[in-house]
C-alpha cells in the first residue's frame, strides 16, 4: 500500500511538472510621452499578481511610447524607469518582452534602456516553461523594419530545429497577418519576411503566434498556425469594440491534457469608435472617417464637427452618411494640415467625444 501511495505521488508531481499557467498581454504604453503608465495596466498587473496559479508573463512589446524627433517630453530614460517602478510595485512575476516599434524606435539608446529594462543580452531570444518551448522574435530591429534580419531568422532556424518540446508558441511585436489599422506597416510590409516565418513556422509546427501592435483582440487561423493579437494592456484604442477594441489579456494554462486560454475583457468607455482612411486626389489630400455608434444609443443622424491643428473654435461642420450601420463622411485637410480634431454631433444637438472637452485626434501623415 505504502508503495502504491508513493508510485501515486511520482504520478502526480510528473504532471504537474509539465502544467503552467500564464499570461499574454501587449502594447500597454500611454498615450503620450509626457504620461505615466496607463491605470488600467496598473489593474491589469494587481490582478494577475493575485491570481497565484500564474507564473509569469508574455509581453508583445511596446511598454513606453519612446521618443520622437522634434517632441519633447519624458526621456527614454525616464519612460523606462516609469514602466520598471510601477513593475516593481504591482508586479514581481517574471516578464518576458519582445521589443515593439516604440520601445526600440529605431535608435540606440532605446535599445540600450529596452536591453537594461528586460535584463536580456539581445532582444531574440528562447526559454522553456512546463511542456511549451517559447520563441521571441524581435521585429523592431533598428533599420529593419516590418522585417527580420538574416542573423535572427537563421537564429530562429536552428532554435526551431533543435527543439524537442511540441507545445510551441512564437511571440513578437507585428502581427504576421494585421486585421486593422496597421495592415500595411506590420510584417505583411515586408513579404519576404513574412513568407520566411510563415514557412518555417508551419515546418516546425509551432501552434500560436502571439503579437500586438493592433490595440485590439483577435484570433485568426492559418493552415495550422493560430494568431492571437493581444495589443489591449493600456494603449488607445483605435478600434470599435466589435471588431475587438477593448482593454484585455489572455490567460494561458498547460495541463496533460493540453493547452487552453481564457480572454480577461476589462469594460472601459473611452475607446475610439471610429476608423479613418487617407485619400489623395493630385494635390488634394481627404480623410475617409468612419463612426460606429454604441448599440445603445444609435443616433438617428450625426454630423462631423471638425477644426484643423487648432481645437478652439470646431466651427467646420460636414453632414454624414449612414450605411451598414456605420457613419462615414470625407473630410478635405490639404497639405499643410497636421493634425485633425474631429466631434460628433447628433441631430438632437448631443456632441460625442473621446471624451468631455476632448475631441478625438488625428495625426495627419
Amino acid at each position: 500500500m505504502k508503495n502504491i501511495a508513493i508510485f501515486l505521488v511520482l504520478i502526480c508531481s510528473l504532471i504537474n511538472m509539465y502544467a503552467v499557467s500564464f499570461v499574454a498581454m501587449g502594447d500597454n504604453r500611454p498615450s503620450r510621452d509626457t504620461d505615466p503608465p496607463p491605470e488600467i495596466f496598473l489593474k491589469m498587473l494587481k490582478e494577475i499578481e493575485a491570481d497565484t496559479a500564474v507564473s509569469f508573463i508574455v509581453s508583445t512589446g511596446d511598454i513606453v511610447i519612446g521618443v520622437r524627433r522634434g517632441r519633447s517630453g519624458r526621456s527614454i530614460e525616464r519612460q523606462y524607469a516609469d514602466y520598471e517602478a510601477a513593475i516593481k510595485e504591482f508586479c514581481t512575476k517574471p516578464i518576458f518582452i519582445s521589443p515593439g516599434n516604440h520601445d526600440i524606435c529605431n535608435d540606440q539608446k532605446a535599445l540600450e534602456c529596452f536591453l537594461k529594462t528586460t535584463s536580456q543580452s539581445r532582444t531574440y531570444y528562447s526559454f522553456d516553461r512546463g511542456d511549451i518551448h517559447f520563441v521571441c522574435i524581435d521585429t523592431a530591429e533598428i533599420y529593419n523594419k516590418h522585417c527580420i534580419s538574416d542573423e535572427q531568422f537563421q537564429w530562429l532556424k536552428t532554435d526551431l530545429q533543435e527543439n524537442k518540446i511540441e507545445t510551441v508558441i512564437v511571440f513578437g511585436h507585428e502581427p504576421l497577418f494585421p486585421i486593422s489599422d496597421h495592415v500595411g506597416s506590420s510584417l505583411d510590409a515586408c513579404p519576404s519576411t513574412q513568407e520566411k516565418l510563415v514557412g518555417l513556422f508551419d515546418k516546425h509546427d509551432v501552434d500560436i503566434y502571439l503579437c500586438g501592435h493592433e490595440h485590439l483582440f483577435s484570433e485568426t487561423r492559418h493552415g495550422k498556425l493560430v494568431q492571437l493579437i493581444t495589443g489591449g494592456a493600456g494603449a488607445p484604442l483605435r478600434t470599435p469594440a466589435i471588431f475587438g477594441g477593448f482593454y484585455h489579456y489572455i490567460r494561458f494554462t498547460m495541463t496533460e491534457k493540453g493547452l487552453t486560454w481564457k480572454l480577461r475583457r476589462f469594460p472601459d468607455k473611452s475607446g475610439k469608435p471610429i476608423k479613418y482612411f487617407r485619400q489623395s486626389d493630385g494635390k488634394d489630400r481627404s480623410y475617409y472617417i468612419e463612426y460606429f455608434p454604441d448599440t445603445d444609443t444609435f443616433p438617428t443622424g450625426l454630423s462631423a464637427q471638425y477644426e484643423l491643428d487648432g481645437r478652439s473654435k470646431m466651427d467646420r461642420k460636414i453632414r454624414m452618411e449612414m450605411t451598414d450601420g456605420k457613419f462615414h463622411c470625407l473630410i478635405p485637410v490639404g497639405e499643410e494640415s497636421k493634425k485633425l480634431y474631429i466631434n460628433f454631433l447628433t441631430d438632437k444637438g448631443e456632441i460625442i467625444s473621446y471624451s468631455p472637452g476632448n475631441p478625438f485626434r488625428i495625426y495627419l501623415r
